[in-house]
């Protein structure tokens, strides 16, 4: 067996009139591989691997829509992504997310809004519920050149996690 990590991803889509639909699905395995034993041992030809620490195979897809309306774009996704522990097979996490977000364009701005539910089903002490909401303002500086600022908060709903956050950034494209 091969002990390497791999990543397969991919995304499909169709386009008619203003609505964009997309597909999108990822396949990781051995993710944060750590655990080969330092002088290399085998066992009946394959590597010793420290358990606990073999990563993660990650798996996950994306089902995302979005409708233009001239200046309004409004989008909605639901996705999964299970993580299970590449030696046992003990799943992590495995979770839901919904997203809905809108924007809306004057000229060479965009305003946007969004938010984005996590919901952990794994059935451990560790799931959990995480919600964020996000405030987005794009400027069309050049034809290739956009600057942006975004605004976000998260919250869980163990209340270990309350995060604010921001992000200015300029994206020029060759």
């Amino acid at each position: 067996t091969d002990h390497s990590t791999t990543i397969t991803d991919g995304r499909i889509g169709f386009r008619t009139g203003g609505l964009d639909v997309r597909v999108y699905g990822y396949d990781g395995k051995r993710i944060g591989l750590k655990g080969l034993v330092d002088d290399g041992a085998f066992v009946d030809g394959k590597p010793i691997i420290i358990p606990g620490n073999a990563g993660e195979d990650i798996s996950g897809y994306n089902l995302e829509a979005e409708y233009a309306m001239g200046a309004i774009n409004l989008a909605a996704s639901f996705g999964q992504v299970k993580y299970q522990a590449a030696d046992t097979k003990v799943t992590n996490k495995n979770i839901d997310l919904y997203e809905i977000n809108g924007s809306y364009t004057i000229d060479k701005t965009t305003l946007a809004l969004g938010y984005v539910r996590g919901e952990d089903k794994a059935n451990n002490e560790n799931a959990n519920v995480i919600n964020n909401v996000y405030a987005n303002v794009t400027q069309q500086l050049h034809s290739n050149v956009r600057a942006y600022l975004e605004l976000g908060y998260s919250d869980d709903k163990k209340d270990k996690l309350e995060d604010f956050g921001y992000v200015a950034g300029l994206e020029v494209k060759f």
